[in-house]
């Protein structure tokens, strides 16, 4: 149907609308291509940008992770002044991770938590932080970050989970002491919660 009505002044809008869909039901190779075909054939549109970002996330879904990076980035830096960049920051982030870059990683996720102070992730971009210096065995560290994110973010749900995460890097720095002190603090605290 999209190709019939190829002319019409909607069809930025149809594609937009075809890859979110596509892209909620895990069709990602179509999501894939309704948001490379935004990108390509209407790049100053106002829906280029959110291509680029789902189309990220369609390739992050494929564990096309270069391409995803590639995507991420073309949303940063050829649309500096869309409100949801630091979505892009965050995927970059978590992207670059998962390709094992850490220390970039760890940039993006900084840069986004000093640059975006309203952010509606910086809590979830707080506890990456801790998350990639605890999976690098950086465990006093991580520590230290899952504190920080605790202390700033202590209604969210993350929470528990920062607290076993704490737990569990004391445990691997053979603190068995503190482990347990921290083990019990959560079954008091969070007892019907999943992370216990």
């Amino acid at each position: 149907i999209l190709e019939k009505y190829k002319s019409s002044s909607i069809y930025a809008n149809a594609l937009i609308g075809y890859g979110w869909s596509a892209l909620a039901l895990e069709e990602y190779d179509s999501s894939e291509i309704a948001f490379e075909k935004v990108v390509l054939e209407f790049p100053q549109s106002s829906f280029a940008f959110l291509a680029y970002l789902r189309m990220g996330d369609a390739y992050f879904h494929l564990k096309k992770y270069g391409n995803a990076i590639a995507a991420y980035r073309k949303a940063i830096e050829k649309y500096p002044n869309e409100f949801q960049r630091d979505y892009a920051y965050y995927q970059l982030a978590q992207t670059l991770y998962r390709t094992g870059k850490s220390s970039d990683a760890l940039e993006q996720s900084r840069y986004l938590m000093r640059n975006f102070p309203s952010s509606e992730l910086r809590d979830e971009t707080q506890f990456s932080i801790a998350k990639m210096y605890f999976q690098e065995g950086n465990y006093k560290r991580a520590i230290e970050e899952y504190e920080i994110f605790i202390a700033r973010y202590w209604k969210s749900t993350l929470v528990p989970l920062a607290c076993v995460e704490i737990g569990d890097a004391y445990y691997n720095m053979q603190k068995y002491d503190k482990a347990v002190q921290m083990y019990q603090k959560v079954l008091q605290n969070y007892p019907m919660n999943n992370a216990v």
